[in-house]
């Protein structure tokens, strides 16, 4: 247990396809009802969850600001209205 199996362990390998099958088709869900980027692959949302759950936070507050920017930015943005500009990314 001291070290973490590798990536070709069949305990990850496993562990990952499990993931995949529950994951994949709750993304496709949350795309098709518009509350999920259409450009978001299932792998971005695995490392951002994956990011999110290796570092450390100074406090509960800090944890939920860095998870609320990390789905706002995983929400879809709404499309301008015909003849206007789309807003600047920064």
């Amino acid at each position: 247990m001291a070290e973490a199996p590798s990536h070709d362990a069949e305990l990850f390998r496993g562990g990952r396809a499990a993931i995949q099958a529950a994951g994949e088709p709750l993304l496709r869900r949350a795309q098709a009802a518009g509350a999920a980027r259409p450009d978001a692959a299932f792998d971005d949302v695995l490392r951002l969850v994956a990011g999110l759950t290796v570092i450390s936070f100074a406090d509960p507050g800090q944890f939920e600001r860095v998870l609320t920017m990390a789905l706002d930015g995983l929400r879809p943005r709404p499309e301008p209205a015909p003849g206007l500009a789309a807003p600047e990314q920064p």
